[in-house]
């Protein structure tokens, strides 16, 4: 049985006869009950399209938290969750039990604020990545107490690294990484939220630095959309 929100004009919410009616980021939806057939198979692209989203979803999980804020703009009507897989869908290469992360367009924020100006990293010994950047006042769409998103992905270990470290003004901040890691690449990313955590800029590849080794100074690359 379904009830009447706001009298007989307005939605309902519940179950009425094969529809069901509910309330979704201040609106009112209705949607049709999926018909069930026994025995059912998927067809090839349904199969394909499943495993894509598992594949996607597999690695966004690991950073629920974190999407949660900075896809946040991304769409009224989305979770982060949702907003980040929307992004970052186009961003999965391969075939069916094949997939690949296309890792410089991989996207961990979005939004409208400035990005960082000349970015780069490196890892020269130890297991700390050494991020600098330049500030250069004048950006409408940005400040100087915007917080430092820093992130890390290990692909081979599938491990997330990521600090609200530092503030855009100093120019600078580190990510520590687990001895673990030592001789492993990492794919490395940067962002800016501001203080109350309500904006961020797309987030930047800076691209791969090996934990612990000698790697040339890499500069950043902005990730499309």
């Amino acid at each position: 049985m379904g009830r009447l929100n706001n009298g007989p004009n307005g939605g309902f919410s519940g179950k009425a006869g094969s529809y069901i009616g509910y309330n979704w980021k201040g609106g009112s939806y209705i949607r049709g009950l999926p018909r069930i057939t026994k025995d059912r198979q998927p067809t090839p692209g349904q199969e394909a399209a499943r495993a894509k989203f598992a594949y996607l979803n597999g690695w966004l999980k690991k950073i629920k938290a974190l999407v949660a804020i900075t896809f946040r703009s991304y769409s009224p009507k989305m979770t982060g969750l949702m907003a980040s897989y929307s992004c970052n869908a186009k961003n999965v290469l391969g075939e069916f039990h094949d997939f690949q992360l296309n890792f410089p367009a991989f996207m961990i924020s979005h939004g409208d604020l400035s990005g960082a100006d000349n970015p780069s990293v490196k890892c020269k010994g130890g297991y700390t990545l050494t991020y600098n950047w330049e500030w250069l006042s004048g950006h409408q769409k940005a400040s100087s107490i915007d917080n430092c998103l820093l992130l890390a992905i290990i692909p081979e270990t599938g491990s997330f690294y990521v600090s609200f470290e530092g503030t855009r003004i100093k120019g600078t901040a580190k990510l520590p990484i687990r001895k673990a890691e030592l001789g492993k690449v990492a794919e490395v990313y940067l962002a800016f939220v501001s203080f109350d955590r309500l904006k961020c800029s797309k987030s930047q590849y800076l691209g791969q630095v090996v934990v612990g080794g000698l790697m040339p100074e890499v500069g950043s690359r902005k990730s499309e959309v």
